[in-house]
């Protein structure tokens, strides 16, 4: 395998970013499990409700979509893991190949149930951008101004013919953006303190720095 992160002997368990094919990440983690005994998969995924067309749905969608995690022994199952049904390659920059800190993982870990789920519910909230899913006023964007007490009233602001408008609508009438889970709030700190594959991976080493003693 490629060289390593620092302090890192090639013949030890490290956690890994993998590359999915499009769409495969979980299909790709099912495969891993099922064909290396030893290895430890981490597939983070998000339960979002989401209101459509169709009234209220919910979606499971990957944390980092294209990539999961995994735990494996480089110098016994590269090329098993490689090989996989839905793993397109192991995530490395030139010769540099990112190993995750152990910590990382547990951390987000934390986050998600037995199934690597997490259901994020957050309530719509004034300030928030929407598109109204059915009614007359079907297809148009809206602000959130104002949520009413009661049986899920909301008020938006949208534009009409020209016009900035005040329009009540049911909650169950609005789509909004893609919520964020609350624990992603403490990531970016997180991987920056701990050197993970986004911090590790900002400047590979040169050819006279991994050469050297």
């Amino acid at each position: 395998m490629n060289q390593c992160g620092p302090d890192f002997s090639p013949s030890q368990l490290a956690w890994f970013c993998l590359k999915s094919q499009p769409k495969h990440e979980h299909i790709a983690a099912l495969h891993l499990r099922r064909r290396i005994d030893t290895i430890d998969v981490f597939c983070p995924r998000l339960r979002i409700r989401k209101n459509t067309r169709r009234g209220p749905v919910w979606f499971v969608e990957p944390l980092f979509p294209g990539y999961l995690f995994a735990q494996f022994d480089p110098a016994e199952s590269t090329q098993a893991v490689k090989t996989t049904p839905g793993v397109s390659t192991i995530v490395s920059f030139g010769l540099w190949t990112p190993v995750i800190h152990e910590e990382i993982i547990q951390e987000l870990r934390a986050d998600f149930d037995q199934q690597e789920l997490h259901e994020v519910t957050r309530p719509p909230r004034p300030g928030d951008s929407v598109s109204i899913a059915n009614g007359p006023f079907q297809g148009l964007r809206a602000e959130i101004i104002r949520v009413l007490p009661g049986p899920k009233r909301i008020q938006v602001l949208m534009e009409i013919l020209g016009r900035t408008t005040l329009v009540e609508v049911g909650a169950n009438e609005i789509i909004g953006e893609k919520p964020v889970p609350s624990f992603l709030a403490k990531a970016p700190n997180l991987l920056k303190k701990k050197g993970a594959i986004w911090a590790t991976a900002e400047k590979p080493l040169s050819r006279e720095e991994r050469l050297a003693p």
